[in-house]
């Protein structure tokens, strides 16, 4: 769609004839809604789409557009935040070709306090790597060793979503696809799933209904920019996903973060093939083994750069600085380079912008002043992991990390699933 039907479409209860709409390469002329459910409000939320805002102060089904033509884009988010509560949007980005009724706003106490952890799943995953989690409430797992990607229910009954459990390459259905250790993996607003494929240098991506295809890379490792195969990776072991559809893919082998636009068109938005540590812009950036990442809703990257033990942060502009940590491995809690990791693995933004990180066998938090805490995890190489408390619980090699609309940790711990509420 061009400037000057974005333009025509901005305004709520504007019905744009057929002509119009054709005029500006829009659709036919039938308008539909974009609607869905509100959960958790206790005051009001402002919500904004094409840049026009809406309020409401009940909970339930609503209908949060007015309509708006056949084939236009929306971008639903929140403008203003209710007092004391956070609220998310999810499947809020999307184009519109009838009406749309998914639409999910859960809105929680801004004040968030962790307390018990429990195991979710115990030993029905082979080695599992990444996790994600979709707006019902499932979770994707990457189980690496498996070759396969695993669904479990909020209930935590575990299924195969995709993934023969042989090493491959093969683009296909359900089953009939294959991967070579699947190592991280995120959701977007519309249920698709992506994965870092490690073994193949690629990124795959999963419909909501198990169609997998391959949005870049190939089975030839590389570090060239390009669209779909002809771009390439080496070992990529992190990947998150933007409210446009793009995928940001840390990529381990190259130390490099990369970009994949919806259309399968891939740049490097910092680092070089060369190690290193140095905060800087682009290319003059360096990391060492990034493996998680994850995007805030301004568009910053935060990125759990693992051989650095540091957890850096990447604008939009493509600067680099780091956020927390420092080479000097540790588990010590505190601001900016006083911290110390060990490890750090996966990475999830809340949405007060605090990021949860797992580092060996904790978990750590670190608000957005860089100052980092540790959640749970007391001691390191345990043997068997513990539930209960926060401040006693136990884990043991803590690998990906993700967060649910309604504020649950879930966090990978080889064949287990643990969660912290």
């Amino acid at each position: 769609m061009n400037g000057k039907s974005m333009k025509l479409t901005r305004a709520f209860g504007i019905l744009l004839s057929a002509a119009m709409v054709a005029a500006c390469g829009g659709g036919s002329g039938v308008a539909y809604t974009v609607g869905g459910i509100i959960s958790g409000l206790t005051g009001s939320v402002v919500l904004e789409s094409g840049g026009v805002s809406k309020s409401f102060s009940t909970n339930g089904a609503q209908t949060l557009t007015a309509p708006i033509p056949d084939g236009t884009s929306y971008n639903l988010t929140v403008r203003t935040q209710p007092t004391g509560q956070t609220c998310t949007v999810s499947n809020g980005l999307g184009t519109v070709h009838a009406d749309v009724s998914n639409v999910l706003v859960s809105c929680v106490s801004a004040t968030r306090t962790y307390a018990t952890v429990s195991t979710l799943v115990n030993t029905s995953l082979t080695y599992a790597e990444g996790i994600a989690a979709d707006a019902a409430g499932n979770l994707y797992v990457a189980d690496m060793m498996a070759h396969t990607i695993r669904k479990v229910t909020p209930q935590g009954v575990v299924s195969t979503f995709a993934g023969s459990g042989s090493a491959g390459s093969a683009d296909g259905t359900g089953t009939a696809a294959s991967f070579n250790n699947p190592d991280s993996i995120a959701v977007d607003g519309n249920g698709n799933v992506y994965v870092a494929d490690t073994g193949n240098n690629m990124i795959r991506k999963i419909s909501s209904t198990g169609v997998v295809t391959t949005l870049a890379g190939s089975t030839t490792q590389g570090s060239v920019d390009g669209t779909g195969t002809a771009a390439r990776f080496r070992g990529p072991s992190g990947v998150a996903t933007d409210a446009s559809g793009n995928v940001y893919v840390a990529d381990g082998d190259n130390n490099m973060i990369r970009k994949i636009t919806p259309a399968g068109v891939v740049t490097t938005v910092a680092g070089s093939t060369t190690s290193g540590s140095v905060d800087g812009t682009g290319a003059s950036a360096s990391f060492n083994f990034p493996r998680g990442i994850a995007v805030d809703s301004a568009g910053n990257l935060l990125v759990a750069d693992s051989w650095n033990s540091m957890v850096r942060k990447i604008t939009p502009a493509g600067v680099v600085t780091t956020l927390a940590g420092s080479t000097t491995q540790g588990t010590a809690d505190g601001t900016g380079a006083l911290a110390r990791f060990s490890h750090p693995q996966g990475i999830v933004l809340d949405s007060n912008g605090n990021a949860y990180v797992t580092d060996n066998d904790r978990v750590r938090k670190i608000t957005p002043a860089g100052e980092v805490s540790t959640l749970s995890g007391t001691t390191d190489y345990v043997v068997t992991d513990t539930d209960g408390p926060v401040a006693t619980a136990t884990f043991h090699y803590l690998q990906g990390i993700t967060i649910d609309a309604k504020g649950v940790l879930y966090q990978i711990e080889t064949n287990a699933v643990r969660k912290i509420e």
